[in-house]
């Protein structure tokens, strides 16, 4: 059931006023979204923006055979829908729930208006989309240039960073396709990583046991857009 109930942990929504985060959440619902909920679909208009506040949510581009690969993980640290701060009003990428959680959500009519009458909310989430312009520019250069077993070190600190403290529940097939890779090299890495004990797994079940060493494995692109 969907109530007005204040947010837990959203870094966006807590970083502003008081003022402005109650005008906010006096237009929004908590909303659940399931792991596999497809969120928005390409070419369909932005209906609703999403403030999660647990869990963690993948944008997709897609090639020509309609492989789907992982270009964003977005979790209670930003938002879901930004493009229409800026104007746009049809979804460009698959948006997934990756992670089953919770989100605070606002219609986009309500959200557009919210915007106009709090010049903090907009100066806000602009520098956030700065931000995800920034990490999308060093994903670029991560997918060109860096190993599978960097990137997979990368790919697990940033979703361990949107789901701290909990077990990964995704198969290698799924993080290879996520990845853009196959699904080989993810096995290679995660059995690598075993074997160091930065990781345990099994059953599609992964935790991160050493987060240092992790790092030291992962490529300069993790902290670069941290």
């Amino acid at each position: 059931m969907e109530n007005l109930i204040p947010p837990a942990n959203n870094h966006l929504i807590d970083a502003l006023s008081r003022k402005v985060k109650d005008r906010l959440l006096t237009q929004c619902v908590r909303v659940t979204l399931v792991r596999g909920t497809v969120i928005y679909e390409p070419d369909t208009p932005y209906q609703y923006v999403y403030f999660p506040l647990s869990g963690m949510s993948s944008f997709n581009a897609t090639d020509a055979d309609h492989r789907p690969m992982s270009i964003e993980l977005i979790g209670r640290e930003g938002m879901l829908g930004a493009a229409v701060v800026l104007g746009v009003c049809d979804a460009r990428f698959q948006c997934i729930a990756l992670v089953s959680g919770e989100a605070m959500r606002i219609s986009v009519s309500r959200f557009r208006k919210t915007l106009l009458e709090n010049f903090g909310l907009d100066k806000s989430i602009k520098h956030y989309i700065s931000q995800l312009m920034n990490e999308l520019g060093q994903s670029i250069v991560c997918v060109q240039y860096h190993s599978v077993e960097a990137r997979f070190a990368r790919w697990l600190l940033e979703a361990s960073d949107q789901c701290p403290g909990e077990e990964l529940h995704f198969t290698h097939v799924a993080i290879a396709q996520l990845m853009g890779v196959r699904r080989s090299g993810v096995s290679i890495a995660a059995h690598n990583f075993r074997s160091q004990s930065l990781i345990s797994y099994a059953r599609g079940k992964l935790l991160i046991l050493n987060r240092k060493g992790l790092i030291e494995k992962s490529c300069d692109c993790y902290l670069a857009a941290a």
